[in-house]
């Protein structure tokens, strides 16, 4: 999500709760010059936007859905779409580097892809609608935003079977790189960590957020935590 489109969205909750500048740098026990420029998205940390939005009684999800809505920040693979880039290997990764703004010839050169594959990839593309292949290997995106999958179509299923058996392979001899645990937990205790994952997540969305708009050297970093009371089959009965 851009940046500027969180700063638009907060701005806009300012002014519905009629909180000014001299105000906001009241709450926050900062100075007037330091406000300005927070509010302008100038110069603030990820712990000074939180405390923000602690202070103004916003939650991060509610302004992430504020600046989603200003921006239409997010589209829904279709079925086929899906069905595309799950049955063909590598296919999501490439769209990927094609949404981050990557071209044809530079993903090429840094993956040592063949024309053949090239070819492949972006007529695959094309044809489910994705983007509108151009002569010279250039490409017109035809979404835009953030991709959300069917949580229970073939791409999520795929992707969740397959990154968990990797993760099990690199690390599941590294307790300290992959951790399990099994605990007994009441339904108060339950409610409370699945409202601690909520915050984690959106914290580490925020965080993706504000590397992008610093230009950090950005690499993937997969998180998973389970909910929903799994329990493994080494605990149950009914094998």
């Amino acid at each position: 999500m851009d940046i500027t489109l969180l700063q638009s969205a907060f701005r806009a909750i300012l002014r519905e709760k009629g909180i000014s500048q001299p105000k906001l740098a009241a709450l926050a026990g900062v100075s007037l010059p330091t406000a300005k420029r927070w509010v302008k998205g100038e110069g603030i940390s990820l712990q000074e936007w939180l405390k923000l939005l602690t202070l103004i009684g916003v939650s991060l999800p509610e302004l992430l859905e504020r600046a989603g809505a200003a921006g239409s920040a997010h589209f829904t693979y279709t079925p086929s779409q899906e069905e595309a880039l799950a049955s063909t290997r590598g296919l999501l990764a490439y769209l990927d580097l094609l949404l981050g703004g990557k071209t044809p010839a530079a993903i090429a050169k840094a993956h040592a892809l063949s024309n053949a594959v090239t070819s492949q990839y972006l007529a695959k593309l094309e044809k489910v609608g994705l983007i509108e292949w151009l002569p010279k290997d250039k490409v017109r995106l035809l979404i835009k935003g953030e991709p959300r999958w069917n949580p229970a179509g073939p791409l999520a299923k795929k992707f969740r079977r397959q990154t968990l058996r990797e993760l099990t392979d690199a690390y599941g001899d590294d307790p300290a790189a992959f951790r399990i645990g099994v605990y007994d937990l009441s339904s108060a205790s339950r409610a409370m960590i699945s409202e601690m994952n909520d915050k984690f997540f959106e914290t580490l969305r925020l965080r993706e957020i504000e590397d992008r708009r610093r230009h950090e050297k950005l690499d993937k970093f997969t998180v998973a935590i389970g909910r929903a009371g799994f329990i493994p089959s080494m605990l149950r009965l009914d094998k």
